[in-house]
């Protein structure tokens, strides 16, 4: 898929000089005086010293739907941030791709000698990461973490769950901190990506809300799951969450099959949010979609009501799937005299050639291997 260009409203928010008062110093012509103020309210993104790019947070506003805030390190010691307005559609193209925005971060600070100049538009290409890009972002988590495949799950869970992430003693690059937090989204399918804010700085008073927080070793807020960098052991609020541990089983076998999976997964979890599903409960769904597709496609024991659930509720079933669901159905209606859900293939296939072929199909080879009573009574 091509990228798709966007234009953002932007300004810059800080001193002239070390002793000047804080102030708008910038802006696009979009950028209105509520803007501003909502932007400071809610992502007061303090400096991280030391760093070449800062620090850079990305939260939601009340009325901006998101805010990407860089706190810009100066050779003159002054406060200066770096605030972009994000629409929701930016997030959704972006698909959990951080590296993206990167191109919106300054490598210095640039020069203010007075206020109130107006900014051009800023210009971001968005578009998903590729396989290749999201593979090495979940290799680089796993590395960060020592292979410890139960911390992923803890801190994806705490993620699905809405628990809050505070990363302690983290190396301060920029990049390094981006590219966990990627590996994170990667192991959720990208309709789920968009919504995660961050904050690759921040200290316990700080009035910034975002659900992963990189710390110091200052103590955490309450409620939070920490992770420690230094020895990679995860300790505070741990929760339990079944998609977690479906990702955690097939990390041990290949980072290439989460990413099919989670590939295969977007239809579904996209469905399930859009009809008001919380992320927990549409991930929950589509992870239990995928084992029942799986087992489907392996004529592997499972439940006939649950096939006949799915066949008759899920809209985001491929025309392959639908088949597969089919032939299944009727296999266990014909094999086992079950005609209670008879009545649900007529009308599910009716209007359907395709699935129409394949219930004649699978009749014929049922009168064929001697089963005509059967197919009388299905009938």
């Amino acid at each position: 898929m091509a990228p798709v260009e966007y234009v953002l409203e932007h300004f810059y928010y800080g001193q002239l000089n070390a002793q000047g008062e804080l102030r708008l110093l910038a802006a696009s012509p979009g950028v209105k005086t509520g803007h501003v103020s909502e932007a400071m309210h809610e992502a007061r993104l303090p400096q991280l010293n030391g760093t070449p790019k800062g620090a850079l947070a990305l939260v939601r506003g009340k009325t901006i739907p998101f805010i990407l805030v860089q706190a810009m390190p100066t050779s003159s010691s002054q406060a200066l941030r770096h605030f972009v307005l994000l629409p929701v559609d930016v997030m959704r193209s972006l698909g959990g791709n951080l590296s993206a925005l990167l191109t919106l971060v300054h490598d210095e600070a640039p020069p203010f000698g007075r206020t109130g100049r107006t900014l051009a538009l800023l210009k971001l290409e968005a578009e998903q990461a590729a396989p290749e890009a999201q593979e090495d972002a979940m290799i680089a988590l796993m590395a960060a973490t020592r292979d410890r495949l139960d911390v992923i799950e803890a801190l994806l869970a705490a993620i699905i769950q809405s628990v809050p992430i505070v990363v302690q003693d983290a190396p301060a690059d920029l990049v390094t901190r981006l590219q966990f937090i990627e590996g994170l989204l990667a192991l959720l399918p990208p309709p789920a990506r968009f919504g995660v804010t961050f904050a690759t700085h921040s200290m316990t008073n700080n009035r910034l809300e975002a659900q992963i927080r990189f710390m110091g070793d200052e103590a955490p807020p309450e409620g939070a799951l920490v992770y420690h960098w230094q020895d990679a052991r995860v300790t505070g609020k741990k929760v339990k969450d079944e998609y977690s541990r479906f990702i955690k089983s097939q990390l041990r076998l290949d980072t290439g099959l989460v990413l099919q999976q989670t590939t295969a997964l977007t239809a579904v979890a996209a469905w399930r949010i859009k009809r008001g599903d919380s992320l927990a409960d549409a991930l929950k769904y589509a992870a239990y979609r995928l084992k029942l597709d799986n087992a489907v496609l392996n004529s592997q024991p499972v439940a006939t009501s649950e096939v006949a659930r799915a066949l008759a509720e899920d809209p985001t079933l491929t025309e392959e799937l639908r088949a597969a669901y089919v032939r299944h159905l009727l296999a266990f209606t014909l094999a086992l005299d079950e005609m209670s859900h008879a009545d649900l293939l007529a009308v599910l296939v009716r209007g359907q050639p395709d699935l129409e072929r394949v219930v004649l199909q699978q009749m014929n080879d049922a009168l064929v291997n001697g089963k005509a009573e059967a197919v009388y009574k299905t009938l």
